[in-house]
């Protein structure tokens, strides 16, 4: 006998609550086995409400993995309120048959991930991470040669192919599971998911603060390799990829052009210069500067020490009085007929390091230190006309 929409929902959101609850096991089992293999048990042992710390960080990074593995399910199993009730009966067994080879799917990557972070973290002593990529680039032909003779990879292989068939006969269970029958009012079935949606992107974000719970957010012990227990493979790609994306800049003028919405690089600098009769062909002469000639100077060239101050708003400063010394061992310095304080500056971003950056390398694309060109000199230095004094 058909049901509501209500009760289709709330049923399979219960059985994909089930499949979540499953990966947080094989999640769990690795992270035991990983803590056993390359863990000082003793040391373990000495910091015990520690390491049940880590555990906890732990299930906050699996779920977040789990959450974003399974949200594609959890976008169909909304569909249920969309699809017309004529199509509810065939909608509801593309969606089981969905589940089960998805979540499969999903569960086996899972497994060969967190296999590959075990014996990465043998070789490097961490997590996944950036280098990962460095090693497809560097030569895949030889990275997979050594991978062949260096590990077990047909017993790895049998071990996912038996744990995907594992997977999938227990999902399989869960989704022949019964939802006993019941009846939600309309104002109850909008609760219901209000609260899945509250629910999931908790388990997205794994924080209600400004950002989702990050890698530095891990950090529960002084012991590193406690610290170590908390984060899975799975979670440590996500910030792999996360960290390669952060490398990535863009040296395309046109596109950094057209991204900051200017016709061309005269436009750029004559904004920059506040002029309009500036051509790229005055480049980049028209952006350097010369202070008349002092002889002091000259009789006895100063030390020039520039002192950017993080996260010191400007209107601190007038706050400071002898009794509320908001300047420290620095009011001194300040003090010095030579010392200039730049009060008047407008910050070029929200955050440190892009801000950083713009000041040190007047570069617009940022971060320039977390990229491929952080060893690079830059002639755009704001330190080089001092070196070059």
């Amino acid at each position: 006998m058909p049901q509501s929409r209500s009760y289709y929902f709330v049923a399979n959101f219960l059985r994909l609550f089930l499949i979540y609850c499953l990966g947080l096991v094989i999640f769990l089992i690795s992270r035991i086995y990983f803590a056993l293999e390359y863990g000082n048990l003793q040391e373990l042992q000495g910091g015990i409400w520690e390491v049940a710390l880590a555990f906890v960080i732990g299930f906050r990074t699996d779920t977040m993995s789990l959450s974003y593995g399974l949200l594609p399910v959890f976008l169909l199993i909304l569909g249920l309120y969309i699809v017309p009730w004529s199509r509810v009966v065939g909608y509801l067994k593309f969606l089981k048959n969905f589940l089960l080879i998805y979540s499969t799917t999903v569960f086996g990557i899972f497994l060969l991930i967190l296999i590959c972070d075990f014996f990465f973290y043998r070789f490097f002593n961490d997590h996944l991470n950036i280098l990962v990529f460095a090693l497809i680039d560097d030569d895949t032909k030889a990275v997979l040669t050594s991978m062949w003779t260096d590990y077990p990879v047909l017993k790895i292989l049998l071990l996912i192919a038996f744990s995907v068939t594992g997977f999938a006969f227990l999902i399989k269970k869960i989704l022949n599971l019964n939802v006993p029958l019941f009846k939600l009012s309309s104002f109850k079935s909008v609760i219901t998911v209000l609260l899945s949606l509250v629910l999931v992107f908790t388990g997205l974000r794994n924080s209600w603060g400004t950002f989702p719970l990050r890698l530095q957010n891990t950090i529960v012990s002084d012991n590193t390799f406690i610290n170590k227990i908390g984060v899975a493979g799975v979670f440590s790609l996500q910030n792999a990829f996360k960290e390669k994306m952060d490398e990535s800049i863009n040296t395309d003028i046109s596109e950094t052009l057209k991204k900051y919405k200017f016709a061309s690089v005269d436009k750029v600098m004559n904004a920059y210069l506040d002029r309009s009769d500036i051509s790229i062909v005055e480049f980049p002469n028209c952006l350097k500067a010369r202070t008349a000639f002092q002889e002091k100077l000259e009789q006895k060239k100063p030390n020039v020490v520039i002192i950017q101050m993080e996260s010191m708003s400007n209107h601190l400063l007038d706050f400071h009085s002898p009794e509320f010394n908001m300047l420290g061992s620095l009011e001194q310095e300040l003090a010095d007929s030579n010392a200039y304080v730049f009060r008047n500056f407008v910050s070029a971003s929200w955050t440190t390091i892009h801000s950083l950056e713009a000041l040190i390398i007047a570069s617009p694309e940022t971060p320039i230190s977390q990229s491929v060109y952080r060893e690079q000199k830059l002639s755009s230095s704001a330190a080089m006309p001092y070196l070059k004094a």
